[in-house]
Order: structure tokens, then sequence, then C-alpha cells
């Protein structure tokens, strides 16, 4: 690996770091989701050799060849911009839950193809679960359905 490839690597590291101090000091915890979210990262800018060079010109001209300051990390936006096409890809945790503070109702959409929504009413304290990734490959095949490129 090249020293301009190995900054990349350090550069693209240490904004994700930049990205989750705060929740860090604030959980104490992120050691495997923060691994795993990080190791996707690395994936999917190895495969996606033109965003890879996108990212790292950013680097390149948001740094001229300095090491990084923390300021420095609201100005590579494309870094970020990968950040949160991977955890929106490859979710961290397979579960999000959360508890309705108001009564309230969800209109969750019909599949494709049948027009209206299914009113569905939430009592106050009501646990929710979300199943990330059935939300994640429910979007891909109404993208896929709807889709004018090829490549999907």
């Amino acid at each position: 690996m090249t020293s301009d490839r190995k900054r990349l690597h350090h550069v693209v590291c240490w904004a994700w770091y930049a990205h989750l101090k705060p929740w860090i000091r604030l959980t104490g915890e992120t050691a495997e989701t923060t691994a795993k979210s990080l190791a996707a990262t690395m994936g999917l800018l190895a495969v996606h050799d033109e965003i890879q060079e996108e990212v790292y010109q950013q680097i390149v001209s948001v740094l001229s060849g300095q090491d990084p300051k923390f300021e420095d990390y609201t100005k590579l936006e494309k870094v970020l911009a990968v950040f949160y096409e991977d955890i929106r890809m490859f979710p961290a945790g397979h579960v999000l839950i959360r508890e309705a503070a108001k009564d309230t109702v969800i209109d969750v959409p019909k599949p494709v193809g049948q027009e209206c929504t299914i009113p569905i009413p939430i009592p106050k304290g009501f646990q929710i679960v979300v199943d990330m990734v059935g939300v994640l490959l429910g979007t891909l095949k109404n993208l896929k359905s709807t889709s004018h490129r090829g490549d999907m």
C-alpha cells in the first residue's frame, strides 16, 4: 500500500472516530459496532475505486499535506457521506427499539403498486422494535422494482 493510501485509511479512521467521539464519551460503548462499521466502510471504499478516489482527493485538498485537526472534520463531507451510506446499508445493530413518548399514529405504506397507507395507532409507552435489516432489504427491493438503473 502506498503512503498516500495509508494516509487515506488513517484519515478515514480518524474522521470516523471524531464522528463517534461524543457518543463514546456518553456511553462508553462502540467496540464491536465501530469495528464492524469501519470494516464495512473500508470494504466499500476498496470495491468502489471511483468513490475512494473522490474521498482521497477531498482529504488531500482539505488537509494540504498536514496532519488532520479536529476542525478539519466538518470539511470532509465525502468521508461523512461514505460513513452514512455504510451505516445505512450495513447497520451495526440489527434492531432499533424506541418507546412512544405520546399517543401517535404511524402511516405504513402498502406494498409497491398499491396506493394509500395503513394507519397504525401507537399508544404512549408502547415499545416499537424495527428490524433494520428488513427495512434495508425492503428499501432495496422497492428501489430495484422502480429503478431505471441497470446496475441495481
